[in-house]
């Protein structure tokens, strides 16, 4: 008879649960398991990168740029936004407008409490490189994480008032409303954040709330940690979603290239 042995810590298991999953139900064996599954998902993923780069390289003409880039560039595994790109409804820009009018009652009164706060201060600027870099993973994205701005966009009490500081006197709410509402693109992303547009976020950086100015996902915390220390800043990017590469794209600080992914993909 087979013994069906848990793959962390190697106890007995009944065949009926061993085969639902070959780790047990206890808690150091079930963060093993999910290790293991993280680990597998970014073998895949970077095997995915390699061999769709590869392909692609090997149907162009080889170009001088090719031969200056190292042999190992960084690897970088992102989520990504596959959400439909729509005429942005007025009834959504309406309800960010009403959404700011509140904000903006808030800082007049000094209420901070008054509306939701996101998050108040605002972390130190990236140097002009890394923000560039972090710019470009975030394109690879398309803004997965920033669908979550829906129609409040993150804008708070202390974003809002961080904007109005840098003007001589309180602006009028008529003022803050058309700054605003200039910004908001013809089309963004469905059921996403109204100013998620198809360039991106399309309010200027010192517009934007503090939540989107600090906010990094944990593949764009990995790729900057990695990028600190690579000696390179060529990345093979690939956006994901779920178990899924959907998008993959190379890059460095000048230029930025879209890579037809090689089939099969993840499934």
């Amino acid at each position: 008879m087979l013994n069906y042995l848990c793959k962390h810590c190697h106890q007995s298991m009944a065949y009926i649960d061993y085969n639902r999953s070959p780790y047990c139900s206890q808690n150091p064996c079930q963060r093993a398991r999910v290790q293991a599954e993280i680990l597998e998902h970014k073998t895949k993923v970077n095997q995915v990168i390699q061999q769709s780069v590869e392909l692609f390289r090997h149907s162009q003409q080889p170009t001088e740029n090719d031969e200056n880039h190292p042999s190992t560039p960084i690897n970088a595994i992102l989520p990504y936004n596959d959400k439909a790109l729509v005429e942005l409804p007025e009834d959504r820009k309406e309800a960010f407008i009403a959404h700011l009018r509140r904000v903006y009652q808030s800082v007049c009164e000094q209420k901070p409490n008054a509306e939701a706060t996101y998050v108040a201060e605002l972390k130190p600027a990236d140097d002009e490189l890394t923000s560039t870099m972090l710019g470009k993973a975030c394109g690879t994205c398309k803004g997965a994480c920033c669908g979550l701005g829906e129609t409040h966009a993150f804008q708070d009490y202390w974003s809002l008032r961080r904007y109005v500081s840098a003007f001589e006197k309180m602006p009028t709410e008529k003022t803050v409303i058309n700054d605003y509402r200039k910004y908001l693109p013809s089309h963004s992303y469905q059921a996403a954040c109204v100013f998620q547009g198809e360039m991106g976020c399309a309010l200027p950086s010192d517009m934007r709330a503090t939540t989107c100015r600090n906010y990094k996902c944990d593949g764009l915390i990995n790729y900057e940690n990695t990028l600190r220390d690579a000696g390179t800043n060529l990345t093979h990017a690939a956006g994901t979603r779920g178990r899924t590469v959907l998008h993959i794209s190379v890059f460095d600080e000048t230029s930025t290239q879209i890579i037809p992914i090689a089939k099969p993909a993840l499934s």
